[in-house]
């Protein structure tokens, strides 16, 4: 395989694993921000603090009250919004496109529908594209959640497998 080849193929595996590793963080964000709402309903219902049982510890109301507001207080910081999670979810579209036109770009030159020049010069306009995504993405502060990384990694490995017939580390 020469290089062309290689940068097509390892640049559509990385952007295959940045769709589904963006999947996994949408998801994950959508189940934290509901069990974040839950549970601040289930604290914060007016009629819950005024229970009889609280008579007796007052001082573990005032502490459940005092960490429901600083939850509430720090919570902008550790939930994302569901505009931010709109603009990921966008995001993840350009990287599923991305992915699908190097595909395309990989299978045209494994079965040498096109040069090497061409090719390389198909990847170079391609790879243009994702110049302002990358720094729109970047603002997100999207971090890497190790659990959220191996469940990409086996769902590209997954879909590699099934696709391509290439078994990879998991």
């Amino acid at each position: 395989m020469n290089t062309s080849r290689n940068k097509i193929w390892y640049e559509f595996i990385q952007a295959k694993h940045n769709v589904e590793y963006l999947d996994e963080y949408i998801k994950f964000q959508i189940k934290l921000k509901n069990w974040f709402n839950v549970l601040i309903l289930i604290f914060s219902a007016s009629g819950l603090m005024g229970l009889k049982i609280w008579v007796y510890m007052p001082e573990v109301a005032c502490v459940i009250i005092t960490i429901i507001s600083i939850v509430k207080l720090i919570s902008p910081h550790i939930i994302i919004s569901d505009d931010k999670l709109a603009k990921i979810g966008r995001f993840m579209g350009f990287y599923i496109d991305h992915a699908n036109d190097l595909e395309q770009l990989w299978d045209n030159i494994y079965w040498m529908k096109i040069s090497e020049e061409q090719a390389q010069e198909q990847y170079y306009k391609i790879k243009k594209t994702e110049k302002d995504s990358l720094i729109d993405m970047s603002l997100f502060g999207i971090r890497e959640i190790k659990k959220l990384d191996n469940r990409a990694r086996k769902r590209t490995c997954s879909y590699l497998n099934r696709m391509f017939n290439i078994q990879c580390s998991k």
